[in-house]
């Protein structure tokens, strides 16, 4: 199984790429975008840690009466493993952690307000500051000795899980203030308004994965087994949940058409659909992030899909920042639409096409 997990996570890092690539362009990746190769790198190491350790064992799966029985051969195997299971203590907070900087960095991609911006470099402060408090407390001492076998603290650290668990639940629920503000002045219908919600706030999803893997690993019986095969899941669900949002454009068309990638080529050749005529895409999958250049304000499109557009007589049709107008101090997100009639929501950088 942990064959599969680790074989998921790559093909959505591969296929991240590939989105990524054919929406954008090379010169068009940003920083989420490039930490998905730190996060391999990590991801690579808990496999490693985890296919090991399932053979080695660890300080964790024996008691001190098995001590006096231990050949050195024995003792030499589990402390192979254990020095690999502290090794993931390391390793495997890195993935999660890597995890909140690209959801931050993605964020970060969408046109907001300045209060939101300045909370957003708050959040980068939070998340590095967590991440650096979290590798201290992780003393060196005694964490894969044999003989003697130290206490619990020391074999299976359950004072790491709770604070492991309480700053990835607190730094999470802080990210959730930069989606849920706007999604609470969203003018669009509950079940669009629930799509969104879905792509855009996957920290609900990785607090319940650090929540879930928390019970079995404190309330079970502990071993290196079942720490490893939780901890290997949440990273894979977290990964998941993380790239779903830059996936959406798979569910559209425009992605699949041959040449150039243009997000609304369709709706610039016929014109605006019906509403009961939408496909299921335009529930969930054309959500499509609107990526804006935070210098000038216009969306970058590569030379190649203008001059297409151009030459099928749409030349005139240009993409313009998200904008939002305030009443009574409260910022509203309207419908805007384009010179050939295509209803769009703008909503901060999140567009309906």
């Amino acid at each position: 199984m942990r064959q599969t997990w680790y074989a998921i996570g790559v093909f959505v890092i591969l296929l991240r790429y590939a989105v990524r690539l054919r929406t954008v362009g090379i010169h068009g990746l940003r920083g989420d975008d490039y930490l998905a190769l730190p996060y391999l790198v990590l991801y690579s190491i808990n496999m490693y840690v985890v296919q090991i350790t399932y053979y080695t064992g660890g300080n964790i799966d024996i008691t001190a009466d098995m001590v006096p029985k231990l050949s050195d051969h024995d003792v030499e195997i589990l402390e192979l493993g254990s020095k690999l299971e502290f090794l993931s203590w390391y390793s495997y907070p890195g993935c999660i952690w890597v995890l909140k900087f690209t959801v931050l960095f993605f964020y970060k991609r969408l046109t907001m307000g300045l209060f939101r911006r300045r909370a957003m470099v708050g959040l980068f402060w939070l998340c590095g500051l967590s991440y650096i408090g979290l590798c201290m407390t992780f003393g060196f001492s005694d964490n894969w000795r044999i003989r003697p076998l130290p206490g619990p603290e020391c074999t299976f650290r359950p004072q790491n899980f709770w604070v492991l668990l309480w700053l990835n639940i607190l730094t999470d629920a802080a990210l959730l203030t930069i989606p849920i503000p706007i999604l609470w002045h969203l003018r669009v219908s509950l079940k669009r308004k629930i799509g969104v919600a879905i792509l855009l706030s996957s920290g609900v999803f990785v607090i319940s994965t650090a929540v879930v893997r928390a019970v079995t690993t404190l309330g079970g019986a502990p071993s290196i087994i079942n720490i490893n095969r939780w901890g290997f899941r949440e990273t894979a669900v977290g990964l998941i949940t993380v790239t779903l949002p830059v996936l959406s454009p798979l569910a559209t068309r425009a992605f699949w058409r041959r040449g150039p990638y243009i997000r609304d080529y369709y709706d610039r050749i016929r014109g605006p659909r019906e509403q009961n005529h939408a496909r299921f895409g335009n529930w969930l999958g054309t959500v499509v992030l609107r990526y804006v250049d935070e210098e000038d304000g216009t969306i970058p499109r590569r030379s190649s899909a203008a001059k297409q557009l151009e030459e099928e007589g749409h030349g005139g049709e240009q993409a313009s920042p998200a904008e939002s107008i305030r009443k009574g101090g409260s910022e509203i997100y309207e419908m805007v639409t384009k010179s050939v009639g295509t209803s769009t929501m703008t909503m901060d950088g999140i567009e309906e096409a």
